[in-house]
């Protein structure tokens, strides 16, 4: 190997090439770190295009091309715009394939965690997540601005139903909703948190 290059050298020598004309020449782009997920820093990119092929092929979000010509080939997303403009999904498989960290994962630094109970099913994978056990899971869970109203049934009133079966205290009886809430006797007792269509004209 050592005679070869010295084989180069003699044979550079011999025919006056003295300097590389493309020494010196060298792309500064801007780091991008404006996506949540993926860190791009154009300046290691070598154009291989394996996140273009990537994101359109097995992804098929096609984020990245091929732009400009010549030594100013660049594979960047259209119009060199934010990849958060760009119908990026944040899959991150463009950062697993590329081979010079031009596409990274983002490392994230999370300070805080906000549960939004309008979206939890209390499926408690957020408590087996937690590696600081900040989060736990009991059966004495309630949400102090949650307001469930039960309706209260007048058992006396429900006793003195004449029924032989469930069926006779639903069919014969014409007016069993107005005497389980208590209205027949003493109308008083009506209850307000029976929905409009159990209650009696």
């Amino acid at each position: 190997l050592k005679s070869l290059e010295k084989d180069h050298q003699n044979g550079a020598g011999f025919r006056s090439i003295t300097e590389n004309r493309w020494t010196g020449a060298n792309h500064d782009y801007v780091r991008d770190d404006s996506h949540a997920f993926i860190l791009r820093e154009p300046s290691r990119c070598i154009d291989c295009g394996r996140c273009a092929n990537v994101c359109a092929e097995v992804v098929g979000a096609a984020c990245y091309d091929f732009m400009r010509t010549g030594f100013d080939t660049l594979v960047t997303t259209p119009l060199d715009m934010s990849l958060n403009e760009s119908p990026c999904v944040s899959c991150g498989r463009c950062a697993e394939t590329c081979p010079t960290g031009a596409l990274m994962p983002k490392p994230r630094i999370l300070t805080k965690y906000e549960v939004d109970e309008s979206r939890c099913i209390l499926c408690g994978i957020c408590v087996d997540a937690c590696p600081y056990d900040a989060l736990r899971s009991g059966f004495d869970f309630e949400l102090a601005h949650t307001d469930r109203s039960e309706p209260m049934i007048d058992l006396i009133a429900l006793a003195k139903i004449e029924r032989t079966s469930e069926a006779t205290f639903i069919r014969g009886e014409s007016n069993w909703e107005n005497t389980v809430a208590g209205r027949r006797h003493d109308p008083a007792r009506a209850l307000p948190v029976l929905p409009s269509n159990l209650r009696g004209k």
